[in-house]
């Protein structure tokens, strides 16, 4: 394991100044998430907690996303993506699972 400072200049390599750049792009969305997404404090126990708060607050965000797009989307593309969504949801609540992938299918 290698810290990475983000004003270093020598000694990156490629990979390092594309994880850099990746990171610069994702922190804004951390703290957004922190801000307005309930990613503050964690209030459920041990690790597992931890990475079920993230996951969570993960999954919110993109509902929001997907809810913005389905808004501002043409009412055709908004309607099938609303029928693929809930033939989705569908398939995960039966009991035999994702057996079927059919609602999967485009």
């Amino acid at each position: 394991t290698r810290v990475v400072i983000a004003g270093q200049k020598r000694g990156l390599t490629r990979l390092d100044k594309r994880l850099l750049k990746r990171r610069n792009s994702v922190e804004p969305i951390i703290g957004h998430l922190k801000a307005e997404g309930k990613l503050g404090r964690c209030y459920l126990k041990g690790i597992q907690g931890d990475a079920l708060n993230a996951i969570l607050s993960a999954c919110g965000q993109n509902l929001r996303r997907l809810l913005r797009w389905l808004y501002f989307a043409p009412k055709k593309w908004a309607e099938t993506m609303l029928r693929r969504i809930i033939r989705l949801l569908t398939v995960a609540d039966s009991d035999d699972g994702f057996e079927h992938h059919a609602a999967l299918s485009y």
